[in-house]
């Protein structure tokens, strides 16, 4: 049954998956958790608890993420002229400017040698 307040998880890999339902008690809710997972983020999240103020984080977010579209689609277009190089460019600034810019890791040393400094 498909209801505004549930968002469905799958668990499993593609053969044995299952929709796991989360229930929430506000449709904003299970937007905000659809819209957050959509993104790829993971972990708890406390959402208010109250409905406006659940519409209100709704709002903020919907506006922060649109600004990183529009600001990533700037600076690929500024960058390059080739329209798929600039949409590929737009597409890893969304994704860095969503979940951070990946860091090197230092190279570690074979066993019984010291790391570099």
């Amino acid at each position: 049954m498909l209801d505004v307040t549930t968002v469905f998880f799958r668990q499993g890999n593609a053969a044995k998956s299952q929709a796991m339902p989360l229930f929430f008690p506000f449709r904003c809710h299970a937007e905000i958790v659809f819209r957050v997972a959509q993104l790829g983020l993971h972990g708890p999240v406390r959402l208010p608890e109250s409905e406006a103020s659940s519409h209100e984080l709704k709002r903020a977010l919907d506006s922060r993420l649109a600004a990183v579209v529009e600001k990533s689609n700037h600076l690929a277009l500024c960058r390059t002229n080739d329209g798929r190089k600039a949409v590929d460019l737009a597409g890893l600034l969304q994704h860095w400017m969503i979940h951070g810019k990946p860091t090197k890791l230092p190279k570690q040393g074979t066993l019984g040698t010291p790391a570099p400094l």
